[in-house]
């Protein structure tokens, strides 16, 4: 036990300037709400928009080690609209966009939902007297992907699917047919957001877990959500009346799932 406080202090003191034992410690790991929340907000993702998007952002603080921590950040939409056809070209793309439009709306085509959570997961390690990214890695439709992990992390969110990329062209790969260049998402740099972190939407630990989105102001933005039980994300509403209420759309993923700890 002793031990630990040592550790926990000498911690405060050296990484983050602070007294470690004069703030609470929520999910009892060892390292203060006021230390988690501090890291969280230095490696939060720029996040690039094609357009406006609302969404709020949850996140755990994971601590491997004295030297390594593991960060999740949750970004949670009310919907996930589906896939964007972009089609661009030059002399002899004969397609159009009012074609590829209606081609979206088709519910098995473009897996549109309502509730949508999107995870990215920052690992840094603390070496040459600061913390630093290692790795980066996004949830990516149903496959993680690992990013390049930069000192300033970029990310390119697609618009309305919301699918996270390291680059526009990396979200813009397609195909060309007809003298169109055909991609099944579009990013664009429209819009750059660095989300401020609140202190309060930290999710704690499973042994140690805390159910913020039971809190407010998150529960009025998301009734009958939970960052912990093991049930899908459905944005405003309840996973048992989906199906019958929203047109046959279904949820987005579990929450509970993407968490380090």
């Amino acid at each position: 036990m002793r031990k630990r406080v040592f550790l926990t202090f000498i911690m405060g003191i050296f990484l983050f300037g602070g007294q470690p034992w004069s703030f609470p410690d929520s999910d009892r790991d060892g390292l203060s709400n006021r230390e988690e929340h501090e890291l969280a907000q230095r490696f939060v993702p720029t996040m690039h928009f094609a357009d406006e998007e609302k969404f709020e952002v949850i996140y755990q603080v994971t601590r491997i080690s004295n030297e390594r921590v593991v960060i999740t950040y949750m970004f949670l939409y009310l919907s996930d609209r589906g896939v964007v056809i972009d089609v661009s070209g030059h002399v002899g793309c004969v397609l159009t966009g009012y074609f590829f439009e209606a081609f979206t709306k088709l519910p098995s085509l473009n897996n549109s939902h309502t509730g949508d959570a999107e995870m990215v997961r920052v690992e840094v390690v603390f070496k040459g007297g600061e913390w630093r990214a290692d790795n980066v890695a996004v949830k990516r439709h149903d496959t993680y992907d690992m990013l390049e992990a930069n000192k300033k992390i970029e990310i390119f969110v697609s618009e309305n699917k919301h699918a996270m990329y390291s680059s526009m062209d990396e979200c813009g790969g397609g195909f060309v047919f007809l003298g169109c260049r055909i991609a099944f998402e579009r990013c664009a740099d429209g819009l750059a957001i660095v989300p401020r972190l609140r202190i309060d939407a930290n999710v704690g630990q499973r042994e140690n877990p805390i159910d913020i989105l039971k809190q407010e102001p998150l529960s009025k933005i998301f009734p009958y959500q939970s960052a912990w039980d093991i049930q899908r994300f459905c944005g405003v509403y309840p996973e048992d009346e989906v199906e019958d209420k929203v047109f046959g759309e279904k949820c987005g993923g579990r929450i509970y799932d993407k968490w380090t700890n």
